[in-house]
Order: structure tokens, then C-alpha cells, then sequence
């Protein structure tokens, strides 16, 4: 039974009405507020070089943000730039009526949803508790627009992103809303129109989510609809309440993707793929095997274990590969296990497709096949010879056996008890699985060649071949 509910605002209580792309909308925002402080204070000597400042940091700001799930409120860059050039900064009174001055032309162009304060009394007389939680930029724009439709008397609380400093999927932001109404999470949805956002921070949170397709088409939700799985779904909020009355007892999740990273001197190339794996927008959690590394990477992971999503493994001696990855889906607890090099050759935004049909229970194994184009005649040549091989061995229709990309569930991965150590691992696994039994299936990856600090020779491809002669005649 749902006793309460969690909105959120723009696109799902109040829609917006603007046909002026996003990007377009925050330049004349950022032009009203350079105006206003130009024309009001005296702590502006160049006005041009501040809105320039202004919306690169914005810019580079919400791009973070998409990966770590911190909120870099619009005062706080506006305090930074002023920082940044070493002017004095504007008192609090002229920085809140600069920012009133740059969102207040915007808050005209929204509107209530239609049949929202219907829908909004039908569950309060339903006994339902309900809430907003909002990410934004500007927590008194939040509340302008929330007083000037007439929702305020519904809700309590009001959680707004720019106050916390975190944002939606980030569980945490139901942290204290929980604590204040004392009820399972189990018992509370999020409702809202965003699947990277909305839904995936309602799964995060323990919540059940209802996806509200007003902005179904928007390219990021288009992107995520196979890897994000709301409980329930709807094309308008009078049909929430029936919805949240006939919601199946057992939420469905989309399962929880262990990303087995194995790590030997990577420094270079470890943040930047460790920021694009946080970017994929699914239930996840990292497991990163440090084989030894001689060049800081050891240090660089102890500071990214710091994050609740990761687990940091140290091996006292370089083991290889193998070994690394044995340790990896040793550590690992997710429903799902996906092996991702410390380079940057594939990218993981591939998991949301290869993770389909796993989640549809089409497979239980699923291979990303390369495009391998890229690589150089010899390796590319050693690669199609050992796929071609395997297919003669194990009677399979493999394209890319050598692929980092190996997804497979838990039921798989606990059985494999990998022997080796190095780049044979590639042709242990893959002959494991199909002697077990399982039809390996492949997606279509993206792939791009890397040659600096690569460890594979093609002297690596002798072993390989050993290995998928032992596991085809001496071992079961």
C-alpha cells in the first residue's frame, strides 16, 4: 500500500511552454543577470568577460553534475566567477534580486498540469502524504513557481536540489524526507517525468517510481527507456491514482550491474573512465583491482573508493589480468556482472543495450562484438582467427570471443572458478560458458583502437589458443 508520494515539479506538476531550446533559454537568462548586475551594482567592471565566465562555468558545471549528482547552484557559480576575476562580490540582498532578475522572466512560461490539483486532493483524501523533491539551480525559483500555481498547501516537505547541494538519481536526497515521515520506503513513488532522474533515484532510494510521460520523446529519456525500468507508467496525472492503488506487490528493478575493472598502470585514462561508467544510467557499483600498479594508480583508487558505489581491490604482487578479474567477481554482489578495461577503447554507455535481454530474460550471456576496424592488420587479424576457432571448437556463432564486454549473471559468474591468469582469461571464460551450455549473445558495441600503454602482444595469442584447446579436451 502507498502512503506517500513524491513529485516532481517541472514537466510533472507544471509543464512548460516555451518552444526556445534549452541552451537559447539560458543565454538570455544569463544576459538578464549580467544586465541586472550591471545596471545595480558597482561590482561589475566587465560585463561581456561575466557572461562569458558565467555560462562556460555553467556549461562545464551541469556536466559534472550529470556524473557526480553534486548541484552546483547558480549563486554558488555566480559567487565563483566574481571569485575567479577578483572582484568584489555582489552583497547577499543583489545576488538574490540578480537571480530573481534572471529566472523570473522564465516562470510566465509555465503551467499547471492539467488536472493536477484533482489528482493532488484525491490522494490526500486517500490518506496519501505528499511531497516535492525538485532539482534546480535556484531553490527561490522553485518556490516562486510552486506559490504561483497554488501548490504549496499540498506538500510537505519541499526538497529542493540547490539547498542540499545533491540531486536526483543521488539517494540521499530522500534522506530527510524519510527520516520525517517515519515509512518504509517500500511504501512511497516518486512520480516524475525523467527515467536518469525521477526513476532511477526512486530505484536507488528503495522507492517504487511512476514514470510520467510527458517528455517521453526527449533524447534522454529515448536513451535510457531498455536500462531504466519504472514500476508503473503514465500519460497524464489523472490516472495516478488508480496506478498507485493497483501497483504489483513486488517492485521491478532493473538488476543491480557489478563493473568489474581490473586495473594495472592505468593513472592516465582511471578518473575519466570511472566518470563515464558513473555516467551509465543504471544500477551499479564498481569494483576496481588494482594488480600492482607502480605508477600511482594505487593512491588515485583509494581516493575513488571513497564513493559508496565502489569497492577497491589491492593485489600485493601484479597477477595479471585473470587473476585480477577472478578477485573482481570474487568482491562482486550485483545480479549482473560486466568486465570493463581501465583504458579507453570501449564505452560503457553500451551496457544499457547489452543489459536487455538479460532484464527481458532472453539471455543469460551477452557479448559487446567490436567493429574492429581500428585495429592494426596483425591484431586484427589474431582476433578474427581465434573467434574463427572457437566457432570450429565449440560449435558457436561468435563473433568477437577476445571482446572485453563479457555481461553475464550471477548465477553464471559464481560458476566460472577462473584458472587463468593473464589475457588467456578471455578464452577460459568464453569456453566455460559454452560447454555449460549457455548461447552466448552478442550487441553490436562501439570500439575505438588504443596503442599507448597497451599491454597485449600478439605473443598474448599463444596462450589464448592453448586455452581454448584445454577447455575444449581436458577440462570440464
Amino acid at each position: 500500500m502507498i502512503g506517500g508520494v513524491i513529485f516532481d515539479l517541472g514537466d510533472t506538476l507544471i509543464l512548460g511552454r516555451s518552444a526556445a531550446d534549452s541552451g537559447s533559454v539560458w543565454q538570455s537568462m544569463a544576459a538578464d543577470l549580467t544586465a541586472w548586475l550591471q545596471h545595480n551594482t558597482s561590482t561589475l567592471p566587465d560585463p561581456a568577460v561575466f557572461q562569458q565566465r558565467f555560462l562556460h562555468h555553467s556549461a562545464q558545471d551541469k556536466l559534472r553534475r550529470d556524473v557526480t549528482h553534486v548541484e552546483y547552484s547558480t549563486a554558488a557559480i555566480l559567487a565563483q566567477v566574481y571569485t575567479e576575476l577578483g572582484w568584489p562580490l555582489p552583497t547577499p540582498q543583489q545576488a538574490a534580486a540578480a537571480l530573481h532578475a534572471c529566472y523570473a522572466p522564465t516562470e510566465v512560461h509555465w503551467d499547471p498540469a492539467p488536472g493536477v490539483h484533482q489528482m493532488l486532493q484525491a490522494l490526500q483524501q486517500a490518506g496519501c502524504r505528499l511531497a516535492i523533491v525538485s532539482n534546480a539551480g535556484d531553490s527561490a525559483n522553485v518556490q516562486r513557481l510552486i506559490d504561483r500555481h497554488n501548490l504549496r498547501a499540498y506538500f510537505d516537505p519541499i526538497v529542493v536540489s540547490a539547498d542540499l547541494g545533491i540531486r536526483k538519481p543521488d539517494a540521499r536526497i530522500f534522506d530527510a524526507l524519510l527520516n520525517q515521515w517515519q515509512l518504509p520506503p517500500a511504501q512511497l513513488a516518486m512520480v516524475g517525468d525523467t527515467l536518469a532522474a525521477d526513476v532511477l533515484g526512486a530505484h536507488n532510494a528503495g522507492l517504487r517510481s511512476v514514470w510520467l510521460r510527458t517528455r517521453a520523446s526527449r533524447a534522454d529519456n529515448v536513451a535510457h527507456t531498455a536500462g531504466i525500468i519504472p514500476d508503473a507508467a503514465i500519460d497524464t496525472l489523472a490516472e495516478l491514482p488508480a496506478v498507485l492503488r493497483n501497483l504489483p506487490e513486488h517492485a521491478q528493478r532493473e538488476p543491480m550491474l557489478s563493473i568489474i575493472i581490473p586495473v594495472f598502470n592505468e593513472v592516465a585514462t582511471i578518473t575519466n573512465l570511472v566518470e563515464r561508467v558513473r555516467r551509465v544510467p543504471l544500477r551499479h557499483e564498481l569494483v576496481l583491482i588494482d594488480d600492482a600498479s607502480t605508477d600511482g594508480s594505487r593512491a588515485l583508487l583509494d581516493q575513488l573508493a571513497q564513493a559508496p558505489d565502489t569497492i577497491v581491490i589491492h593485489h600485493a604482487v601484479n597477477r595479471g589480468k585473470g587473476t585480477a578479474i577472478a578477485s573482481g567477481l570474487a568482491a562482486a554482489s550485483g545480479a549482473v556482472a560486466v568486465i570493463q578495461d581501465a583504458d579507453l577503447e570501449y564505452d560503457p554507455q553500451d551496457f544499457v543495450r547489452m543489459l536487455a535481454p538479460i532484464r527481458e530474460g532472453r539471455a543469460q550471456v551477452v557479448y559487446g562484438a567490436r567493429n574492429l576496424e581500428s585495429q592494426r592488420p596483425l591484431m586484427r587479424f589474431g582476433n578474427q582467427m581465434l573467434s574463427a576457432l572457437t566457432r570450429i571448437l565449440y560449435g558457436s556463432q561468435l563473433s568477437d570471443m577476445e571482446t572485453c564486454y563479457k555481461m553475464m549473471t550471477r548465477a553464471v559468474y559464481q560458476t566460472l572458478a577462473l584458472e587463468c591468469r593473464r589475457f588467456d582469461v578471455e578464452a577460459e571464460i568464453t569456453a566455460k560458458v559454452l560447454r555449460a551450455g549457455h548461447r552466448i549473445h552478442e550487441v553490436p558495441i562501439r570500439y575505438t583502437a588504443r596503442y599507448e600503454n597497451k599491454k597485449l602482444s600478439p605473443l598474448d595469442g599463444l596462450p589464448t589458443l592453448r586455452a581454448l584447446f584445454k577447455y575444449r579436451f581436458w577440462r570440464s
